[in-house]
């Protein structure tokens, strides 16, 4: 028997209201969780002498720039979570985890540059990984265009 979909909308039940709840719920801690996380990273690029850090880093970099650095981790960090929580340009959000999952491609690639331990670029392409779906989860036509499926075939099976 054949069966042939031809441009029509299939609702699924990622529209539930016990979805809806689930995935928000997992998208606000994840966003919390990431947010303390490069709070800590920013806050003590912000508070180490810049020689005590100069001597962890595999590539020397001037000291002006690991605070620039610093300062873009905790407004990320504060992005992720405040224009959620005050409901104002809650379009920053997602700015936000895009610009921290770029930071973190940077900083893998940085790390391979200067030869650092295999472990670390893993460890920030993990959080990239992180930072993507807490900024495509938050797009207002990411979710809409979630919520359902366009199925079209052309021509039948046997």
């Amino acid at each position: 028997m054949s069966q042939v979909l031809s441009n029509q909308q299939v609702s699924t039940n990622s529209t539930s209201p016990k979805y809806r709840r689930l995935t928000t719920a997992t998208l606000w801690i994840v966003q919390v969780l990431l947010a303390l996380l490069f709070l800590f990273a920013g806050g003590m690029k912000l508070i180490v002498p810049v020689e005590v850090l100069l001597a962890q880093m595999p590539l020397k970099l001037p000291g002006l720039f690991i605070h620039f650095i610093g300062c873009c981790e905790v407004a990320g960090a504060l992005g992720l979570v405040l224009p959620a929580l005050t409901r104002v340009r809650r379009e920053l959000t997602p700015l936000a985890g895009w610009a921290l999952a770029l930071e973190m491609v940077v900083a893998t690639v940085y790390t391979l540059l200067g030869g650092g331990g295999a472990r670390l670029p893993f460890h920030c392409s993990a959080e990239a990984a992180h930072d993507s779906p807490i900024a495509w989860g938050n797009l207002p036509t990411a979710r809409a265009n979630s919520r359902e499926i366009n199925f079209s075939q052309s021509g039948s099976e046997g």
